[in-house]
């Protein structure tokens, strides 16, 4: 899942989630230090002219900035503890927009469709940092969970999420806290962690181009969608265009299908309205993936109808079979 199924719930694409962020949640001095940081490193951003970048580029770049720092003789006008700060100052900002894309979930709505579509043994790869997909299913009363080996359903966040904090950064063992993974702690409840942690930012990664995945949970989860990949009957990707700089993403699909081409052909579907993707998955995943030309709303809707019709089918077979 990409943020094209984010989209549904009113949040905005990566392209303008960057000035969506900076214009309703950040402090005035705060876009003031944004928007000094991309003058400084892209020629054509102008503050007047709002023309913000994408927000994984921005965040990349944020993150290669700080990587530089530490070892220019030169000296960036940034140094290393501002960049810290400013990272950490969006990322909490990010966090509060976010959360307000929970609000609308609907028993009709396309997200809640897509979870109700959802059966034992499925997996969610999203690499969104809001929690749509899990506000849906715990709407619906399903269990699911982070581990696959706990819950039925399992959903993946090799990107991070808004309400994972580390573990030795936050008093995880106070009520309103549960423990996540290794050493990443999960904020409870549906109302925002702002309120309990103020403008701590979250465990939030972007994809940066040819930096490897440090963080050991996030190795992990890297690990197991890999690994649902390779095991899963269909694949459907949602929303997501594959960007340029999230190469890991390419490869861990492209390993994927490879392995899948010996066993299982075909069951591979990109669904997404921007008909120039179609090459992109053709050329950096597969000719096998089949690419549907469709917003993510339209093909929810017509998979969830064929769903529950198939699922009227298999009842009216089951009352056949145990009728005398």
């Amino acid at each position: 899942m990409g943020a094209g199924v984010s989209q549904s719930a009113g949040l905005p694409l990566a392209q303008a989630l960057l000035a969506a962020v900076a214009e309703e949640t950040l402090k005035a001095p705060e876009r003031a230090e944004l928007d000094e940081f991309l003058e400084y490193l892209m020629p054509r951003f102008h503050k007047d002219l709002a023309n913000y970048p994408d927000v994984e580029e921005f965040l990349s770049l944020l993150e290669v900035a700080e990587s530089y720092a530490q070892f220019s003789r030169a000296g960036l006008a940034f140094r290393r503890r501002r960049l810290s700060k400013l990272r950490r100052t969006f990322l909490a900002g990010l966090a509060a927009y976010l959360w307000r894309g929970h609000e609308s979930l609907t028993p009709d709505h396309p997200i809640a469709l897509l979870a109700a579509c959802l059966k034992r043994d499925d997996t969610v790869i999203t690499f969104n940092y809001d929690l749509t997909i899990e506000r849906a299913l715990d709407n619906l009363g399903t269990h699911w969970g982070y581990r696959r080996e706990l819950r039925p359903i399992t959903v993946l966040k090799p990107h991070g999420s808004i309400d994972w904090f580390h573990a030795d950064e936050v008093d995880a063992g106070r009520p309103g806290f549960s423990e996540l993974l290794t050493d990443l702690t999960q904020v409870k409840g549906r109302k925002s962690p702002a309120r309990r942690l103020g403008r701590r930012p979250p465990l939030i990664v972007p994809p940066v181009v040819g930096k490897l995945v440090q963080h050991p949970d996030l190795q992990d989860i890297w690990g197991e969608a890999s690994a649902a990949l390779i095991r899963a009957d269909a694949i459907y990707i949602l929303g997501y265009s594959l960007p340029e700089a999230d190469r890991l993403t390419r490869l861990v699909l492209r390993h994927a299908v490879g392995i899948r081409s010996r066993s299982k052909s075909g069951n591979i579907w990109a669904v997404n309205p921007d008909r120039r993707l179609h090459e992109r998955f053709d050329h950096c995943i597969s000719p096998e993936v089949r690419f549907l030309e469709q917003p993510f709303e339209r093909w929810v809707e017509i998979f969830h109808e064929r769903e529950v019709a198939l699922a009227g089918v298999v009842a009216q077979q089951g009352r056949a079979e145990g009728s005398p």
